[in-house]
Protein backbone atom coordinates (compact mmCIF):
# COMPACT_ATOMS: atom_id res chain seq x y z
CA UNK A 1 0.00 0.00 0.00
CA UNK A 2 1.29 3.57 -0.67
CA UNK A 3 2.08 5.61 2.43
CA UNK A 4 0.12 8.23 3.41
CA UNK A 5 0.76 11.50 1.76
CA UNK A 6 1.25 12.80 5.65
CA UNK A 7 2.54 16.75 5.66
CA UNK A 8 3.60 16.53 8.94
CA UNK A 9 5.79 13.05 8.37
CA UNK A 10 8.92 13.25 5.89
CA UNK A 11 8.71 10.78 2.71
CA UNK A 12 12.36 9.19 2.08
CA UNK A 13 11.34 9.57 -1.25
CA UNK A 14 11.04 13.31 -0.80
CA UNK A 15 14.19 13.56 1.44
CA UNK A 16 16.27 12.24 -1.52
CA UNK A 17 14.78 14.52 -3.65
CA UNK A 18 15.58 17.45 -1.08
CA UNK A 19 19.54 16.26 -1.16
CA UNK A 20 19.47 16.65 -4.51
CA UNK A 21 17.89 19.72 -4.54
CA UNK A 22 14.77 18.59 -6.63
CA UNK A 23 11.86 20.39 -6.37
CA UNK A 24 9.28 17.43 -5.36
CA UNK A 25 9.70 17.84 -1.45
CA UNK A 26 7.87 19.29 1.11
CA UNK A 27 8.90 21.67 4.15
CA UNK A 28 9.22 18.66 6.37
CA UNK A 29 11.47 16.82 4.23
CA UNK A 30 13.96 19.31 3.47
CA UNK A 31 13.90 19.97 7.25
CA UNK A 32 14.54 16.10 7.75
CA UNK A 33 17.29 16.58 5.43
CA UNK A 34 19.20 19.51 6.70
CA UNK A 35 18.80 17.44 10.11
CA UNK A 36 20.82 14.38 8.71
CA UNK A 37 23.80 17.08 6.94
CA UNK A 38 23.69 18.33 10.56
CA UNK A 39 24.96 14.59 11.55
CA UNK A 40 27.31 14.69 8.31
CA UNK A 41 28.25 16.83 5.57
CA UNK A 42 28.45 13.87 3.27
CA UNK A 43 24.45 13.59 3.32
CA UNK A 44 24.28 15.18 0.20
CA UNK A 45 27.36 14.24 -1.87
CA UNK A 46 26.36 10.58 -1.07
CA UNK A 47 23.09 11.12 -2.56
CA UNK A 48 24.49 12.72 -5.90
CA UNK A 49 26.89 10.30 -5.82
CA UNK A 50 24.56 7.42 -5.45
CA UNK A 51 22.54 9.20 -8.42
CA UNK A 52 25.30 9.09 -10.43
CA UNK A 53 26.66 5.94 -10.14
CA UNK A 54 23.10 4.21 -10.69
CA UNK A 55 22.87 6.16 -13.54
CA UNK A 56 26.02 5.06 -15.17
CA UNK A 57 25.50 1.66 -14.17
CA UNK A 58 21.85 1.35 -15.98
CA UNK A 59 23.61 3.31 -19.12
CA UNK A 60 26.48 0.74 -19.29
CA UNK A 61 23.81 -2.02 -18.78
CA UNK A 62 21.58 -0.88 -21.78
CA UNK A 63 24.77 -0.12 -23.83
CA UNK A 64 26.15 -3.77 -23.34
CA UNK A 65 22.74 -4.89 -24.47
CA UNK A 66 20.39 -4.77 -21.87
CA UNK A 67 17.53 -3.40 -22.89
CA UNK A 68 14.91 -3.90 -19.61
CA UNK A 69 15.40 -1.96 -16.89
CA UNK A 70 13.69 -2.62 -13.35
CA UNK A 71 14.30 0.14 -10.87
CA UNK A 72 12.66 -0.70 -7.35
CA UNK A 73 12.18 1.90 -5.31
CA UNK A 74 12.93 3.92 -7.72
CA UNK A 75 12.07 7.76 -6.46
CA UNK A 76 11.62 10.74 -7.61
CA UNK A 77 12.67 11.23 -11.50
CA UNK A 78 14.76 14.07 -10.33
CA UNK A 79 17.83 14.27 -12.67
CA UNK A 80 19.94 12.25 -13.52
CA UNK A 81 17.44 9.27 -13.37
CA UNK A 82 16.92 5.51 -14.45
CA UNK A 83 14.88 6.44 -16.92
CA UNK A 84 17.05 8.98 -18.70
CA UNK A 85 20.23 6.80 -18.79
CA UNK A 86 18.40 3.78 -20.04
CA UNK A 87 16.66 5.56 -22.75
CA UNK A 88 19.37 8.05 -23.45
CA UNK A 89 21.41 4.88 -24.20
CA UNK A 90 18.69 3.24 -25.78
CA UNK A 91 15.36 4.96 -27.19
CA UNK A 92 13.55 1.71 -27.16
CA UNK A 93 14.42 0.43 -23.89
CA UNK A 94 11.72 -0.77 -21.25
CA UNK A 95 12.20 0.78 -18.02
CA UNK A 96 9.84 0.16 -14.74
CA UNK A 97 9.89 1.54 -11.87
CA UNK A 98 8.23 0.68 -8.42
CA UNK A 99 7.35 3.28 -5.95
CA UNK A 100 4.92 3.16 -2.72
CA UNK A 101 4.96 7.05 -2.11
CA UNK A 102 1.76 8.67 -3.92
CA UNK A 103 3.76 11.72 -4.67
CA UNK A 104 6.30 9.74 -6.93
CA UNK A 105 3.10 7.54 -8.32
CA UNK A 106 1.27 11.37 -8.93
CA UNK A 107 4.47 12.64 -10.35
CA UNK A 108 5.63 9.52 -12.49
CA UNK A 109 2.04 9.97 -14.43
CA UNK A 110 3.18 13.37 -16.00
CA UNK A 111 6.39 12.16 -16.91
CA UNK A 112 4.78 8.21 -18.29
CA UNK A 113 5.64 7.43 -22.09
CA UNK A 114 5.22 4.18 -24.36
CA UNK A 115 8.26 3.05 -22.71
CA UNK A 116 8.66 4.50 -19.01
CA UNK A 117 6.65 3.11 -16.48
CA UNK A 118 6.45 3.86 -12.58
CA UNK A 119 4.24 1.47 -10.75
CA UNK A 120 2.65 1.34 -7.18
CA UNK A 121 4.91 -1.08 -5.54
CA UNK A 122 6.84 -2.28 -2.27
CA UNK A 123 10.01 -4.17 -1.73
CA UNK A 124 8.65 -5.96 1.20
CA UNK A 125 6.21 -7.23 -1.09
CA UNK A 126 8.40 -8.48 -4.08
CA UNK A 127 5.58 -11.41 -5.10
CA UNK A 128 3.43 -8.49 -6.20
CA UNK A 129 6.07 -6.50 -8.42
CA UNK A 130 6.76 -10.26 -9.83
CA UNK A 131 3.35 -10.35 -10.45
CA UNK A 132 3.10 -6.51 -12.11
CA UNK A 133 6.07 -7.36 -14.13
CA UNK A 134 4.91 -10.52 -15.58
CA UNK A 135 3.29 -8.90 -19.14
CA UNK A 136 6.25 -5.72 -19.29
CA UNK A 137 9.22 -8.02 -18.83
CA UNK A 138 10.53 -10.84 -20.74
CA UNK A 139 12.53 -13.02 -17.70
CA UNK A 140 13.92 -15.48 -20.26
CA UNK A 141 15.96 -12.17 -21.65
CA UNK A 142 18.82 -10.30 -19.63
CA UNK A 143 17.47 -7.48 -17.18
CA UNK A 144 19.06 -4.42 -14.92
CA UNK A 145 17.24 -4.86 -11.45
CA UNK A 146 18.38 -1.61 -9.87
CA UNK A 147 17.75 -1.21 -5.62
CA UNK A 148 20.12 1.59 -4.90
CA UNK A 149 19.65 2.60 -1.23
CA UNK A 150 16.24 1.17 -0.93
CA UNK A 151 16.82 -2.24 1.16
CA UNK A 152 18.22 -0.21 3.85
CA UNK A 153 14.73 0.77 4.68
CA UNK A 154 14.00 -2.85 5.38
CA UNK A 155 15.00 -4.25 8.68
CA UNK A 156 16.33 -6.88 9.26
CA UNK A 157 13.69 -8.90 10.73
CA UNK A 158 11.64 -8.75 7.33
CA UNK A 159 14.93 -10.04 5.49
CA UNK A 160 15.43 -7.72 3.24
CA UNK A 161 17.95 -10.13 1.49
CA UNK A 162 15.64 -13.05 1.12
CA UNK A 163 12.78 -10.15 -0.26
CA UNK A 164 15.74 -8.75 -3.20
CA UNK A 165 16.34 -13.03 -3.75
CA UNK A 166 12.32 -12.93 -4.90
CA UNK A 167 13.49 -10.80 -7.74
CA UNK A 168 16.84 -11.35 -8.40
CA UNK A 169 16.10 -14.93 -8.68
CA UNK A 170 14.19 -14.60 -11.86
CA UNK A 171 16.80 -13.10 -13.77
CA UNK A 172 18.01 -14.46 -16.72
CA UNK A 173 22.36 -15.32 -17.09
CA UNK A 174 23.88 -11.78 -18.42
CA UNK A 175 21.35 -9.68 -15.93
CA UNK A 176 22.95 -6.93 -13.81
CA UNK A 177 21.65 -6.29 -10.24
CA UNK A 178 23.19 -2.71 -9.68
CA UNK A 179 23.26 -2.10 -5.92
CA UNK A 180 24.03 0.33 -3.08
CA UNK A 181 23.41 0.20 0.89
CA UNK A 182 24.79 2.09 3.57
CA UNK A 183 27.48 1.07 5.25
CA UNK A 184 28.51 0.93 8.67
CA UNK A 185 32.24 0.19 7.12
CA UNK A 186 33.84 3.81 6.79
CA UNK A 187 31.18 5.34 8.42
CA UNK A 188 31.69 7.01 11.80
CA UNK A 189 29.53 5.62 15.07
CA UNK A 190 27.81 8.84 15.61
CA UNK A 191 27.13 9.11 12.23
CA UNK A 192 25.16 5.65 11.99
CA UNK A 193 23.66 6.07 15.39
CA UNK A 194 22.53 9.76 14.48
CA UNK A 195 21.66 9.43 11.17
CA UNK A 196 19.29 6.22 11.84
CA UNK A 197 17.77 8.20 14.77
CA UNK A 198 16.99 11.26 12.69
CA UNK A 199 14.89 8.20 10.23
CA UNK A 200 13.21 5.98 13.09
CA UNK A 201 11.91 9.39 14.63
CA UNK A 202 10.76 11.68 11.73
CA UNK A 203 10.61 9.41 8.61
CA UNK A 204 7.96 6.88 6.60
CA UNK A 205 10.93 4.56 7.22
CA UNK A 206 13.65 3.98 9.14
CA UNK A 207 17.33 3.12 7.87
CA UNK A 208 18.98 0.68 9.20
CA UNK A 209 23.04 0.53 8.06
CA UNK A 210 24.85 -2.32 7.45
CA UNK A 211 28.52 -3.75 7.50
CA UNK A 212 30.14 -4.58 4.08
CA UNK A 213 30.35 -8.52 5.19
CA UNK A 214 26.25 -8.49 5.36
CA UNK A 215 25.63 -6.30 2.23
CA UNK A 216 27.16 -8.90 0.19
CA UNK A 217 24.83 -11.42 1.01
CA UNK A 218 22.67 -9.29 -1.44
CA UNK A 219 24.74 -10.12 -4.12
CA UNK A 220 24.69 -14.07 -3.41
CA UNK A 221 25.39 -15.77 -6.65
CA UNK A 222 26.26 -12.83 -9.03
CA UNK A 223 29.76 -12.18 -9.98
CA UNK A 224 30.60 -8.42 -8.90
CA UNK A 225 32.06 -5.87 -11.58
CA UNK A 226 35.31 -4.13 -11.08
CA UNK A 227 36.28 -2.70 -8.92
CA UNK A 228 33.49 -5.14 -6.64
CA UNK A 229 31.60 -3.62 -3.62
CA UNK A 230 33.43 0.28 -2.64
CA UNK A 231 32.34 3.10 -2.01
CA UNK A 232 29.76 4.78 -4.31
CA UNK A 233 32.59 7.59 -5.15
CA UNK A 234 34.88 4.91 -5.96
CA UNK A 235 33.15 3.94 -9.23
CA UNK A 236 32.94 7.71 -10.36
CA UNK A 237 36.24 8.38 -11.12
CA UNK A 238 38.82 11.07 -9.90
CA UNK A 239 37.26 14.47 -11.17
CA UNK A 240 34.27 14.75 -8.39
CA UNK A 241 34.98 17.80 -6.27
CA UNK A 242 36.47 17.31 -3.23
CA UNK A 243 34.91 15.66 -0.47
CA UNK A 244 33.36 18.07 2.60
CA UNK A 245 35.00 18.04 6.28
CA UNK A 246 33.38 16.53 8.71
CA UNK A 247 32.33 12.95 9.72
CA UNK A 248 31.70 11.01 6.27
CA UNK A 249 29.16 7.98 5.42
CA UNK A 250 29.58 5.66 3.52
CA UNK A 251 27.67 3.88 0.87
CA UNK A 252 28.48 1.09 -0.59
CA UNK A 253 28.59 0.14 -4.26
CA UNK A 254 28.57 -2.58 -6.59
CA UNK A 255 26.87 -4.17 -10.03
CA UNK A 256 26.47 -7.98 -9.95
CA UNK A 257 26.13 -9.91 -12.93
CA UNK A 258 24.45 -13.19 -12.98
CA UNK A 259 26.14 -15.90 -14.48
CA UNK A 260 25.55 -18.02 -17.58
Amino acid sequence: MPTSPDPGVASIARIYDAYLDGEDHLPIDRETAERVARRTPWAKPAARYNRAFMARAVEDAVRAGIRQVVDIGCGMPTEPSSFSAARAADPSAVVVGFDNDPAVLARAERMRDAGVRVLEGDIREPDRIVEALEPLIDWSRPVALVATAVLQFVPDELDPAGLLRVLSGRLSAGSRLVFTHSSTDGTAPEVVAGVEEVYGRGATAPITYRSDERIMEFLAGTRLLDPGLVAVQDWLGPDLPAPPDGPAVRLAAAVGVVPG
